[in-house]
């Protein structure tokens, strides 16, 4: 095999002199002597060069072939491959440098370049794309400025953030298990009874002494009929006493005795109080004149009159009992002890009660406070009087107010020694802090500590949770 070594191209290739054949599609062969690895010169005698075919390279016995894709050069008698790929372009390497180190290639050589990837990507910018991607530099100043901006917006939430934390942990101590307490008082029933007649609505406003539910009980009842019943049938026998005290004294006096019908509420109506005088004046006369008819006369006229003081006796000791009787009757139902609202009513008329169900629930007219718990170790950090802040949730937004410590007392929570912290809201009437702090509502309680006071601001309502 003859090599010939030629000056390089304008595109700095050698041309090489060696067998490479190009197999057409309509199946002729054609044989290429002069070729580099951009192209190869056309053989003379071709009519019309080939734009496409098979590129045949001989390997050791073997043929490699590959599909090539071809354009005319400058010079019309020289055919350059187009597109060719990574795996073509390796191999058709391996066999020029081949002729030209006048060194046979190798095995491993062929099929290292039979795998490399079919196409090469390129890892560089090309000039025309630097020169497209370049930016201007109004473009460069804007994104100086854009990125001092976000940097600056950055340090400053970030350094923000952090410096609140950090005033919040040292101006403020946060309590624990916070909440909201209405005064509400439940009034339960004392003794085992009915309910005889429910006497206040919801929302209704009541006064300390009213009556809320009037009970009854079967023996009070019992007890109050039984005394009326004897009151009337001691009444009706003092009246009958009274009537044979006055016929008799009517039928031995020496003078007329007005008759008048006796009042049965009095003995001596128709006795000493109608007539002392001539009552006693009869009885005289009468123990005086010395014959048994007149002495017996007197003596039964004192024995009536001695019935007659007995039964209104029993009377008016029957008429306390009565009184007596009522008041234990009133004793038995659920009666205000303060002034406030009706929250809730749980029984109705005719129902049994036990003591200690409840009957009705209300709240207190004073005002709502927070209530919040500190471990042992805090107790000693806030006092009655100190300033603190309560953040509740109402009408579907946070809302915070400006609070005042009011009772910080001893407790356990679970098995943990501490206090219990109630604020109060002094700018808010009860009308308004029922408002604005809902019942058993979750709340967060801060108490501000003495050095870290500001001047109060007016409280505001806010969207979102800290």
């Amino acid at each position: 095999m003859k090599v010939r070594h030629e000056r390089p191209m304008s595109q700095l290739a050698y041309e090489v002199t060696a067998p490479l054949a190009l197999e057409l599609p309509d199946g002729q062969r054609m044989d290429i002597r002069n070729w580099s690895l951009s192209g190869f010169k056309v053989p003379d005698g071709t009519e019309i060069p080939p734009r496409r075919g098979h590129l045949v390279i001989p390997f050791q016995g073997v043929d490699v072939r590959f599909a090539v894709t071809l354009e005319p050069a400058e010079d019309p008698s020289t055919m350059l491959f187009v597109n060719l790929k990574g795996r073509e372009r390796e191999t058709l390497a391996i066999f020029y440098r081949s002729i030209l180190s006048g060194r046979m290639a190798t095995t491993d050589d062929m099929i290292t370049s039979l795998d490399t990837p079919v196409d090469l990507v390129p890892m560089g910018e090309t000039e025309e794309e630097k020169k497209a991607n370049a930016p201007s530099e109004r473009t460069k100043l804007w994104r100086v400025v854009r990125t001092v901006f976000i940097q600056a917006v950055l340090a400053l939430a970030v350094f923000g953030y952090l410096g609140s934390l950090a005033w919040d942990r040292f101006a403020f101590v946060h309590l624990l298990n916070a909440r909201v307490e209405a005064p509400i008082a439940s009034y339960t029933a004392s003794v085992t009874a009915t309910v005889d007649e429910v006497r206040v609505s919801v929302g209704d406003s009541v006064a300390r002494g009213d009556t809320l539910v009037v009970l009854a009980t079967p023996e009070a009842r019992a007890a109050i009929e039984a005394t009326r019943n004897q009151i009337a049938l001691t009444e009706a026998q003092l009246a009958e006493t009274v009537a044979r005290f006055s016929r008799l004294l009517a039928g031995v006096a020496p003078t007329p005795v007005p008759r008048r019908r006796p009042d049965p509420a009095a003995v001596d109506a128709a006795g000493a109080a109608a007539a002392p005088l001539t009552a006693e004046a009869v009885l005289a006369v009468l123990e005086t004149q010395g014959d048994a008819a007149s002495r017996e006369t007197a003596g039964t006229l004192r024995t009536l009159r001695e019935e007659a003081e007995q039964d209104r006796l029993r009377i008016a000791s029957l008429k306390r009992q009565l009184a007596n009787d009522k008041a234990a009757v009133a004793a038995a139902n659920v009666v205000a002890t303060a002034d406030g609202t009706v929250r809730d009513i749980t029984v109705f008329e005719g129902q049994a009660l036990s003591p200690g169900d409840v009957a009705v629930t209300v709240e207190a007219d004073i005002g709502r406070t927070a209530v919040g718990w500190l471990p042992e170790n805090m107790a000693d950090k806030v006092y009655v009087g100190q300033e603190a802040t309560v953040r509740v949730r109402s009408g579907g937004t946070h809302q915070t107010m400006v609070g005042e410590i009011v009772d910080v007392s001893a407790t356990i929570d679970g098995a943990r020694f501490g206090a219990e912290v109630a604020v109060a809201i002094p700018s808010l009437d009860v009308e308004a802090t029922r408002a604005a702090l809902p019942a058993n509502a979750p709340a967060r309680i801060a108490a501000r500590r003495p050095w870290a006071k500001l001047p109060s601001l007016p409280a505001l309502p806010f969207t979102g949770s800290r």
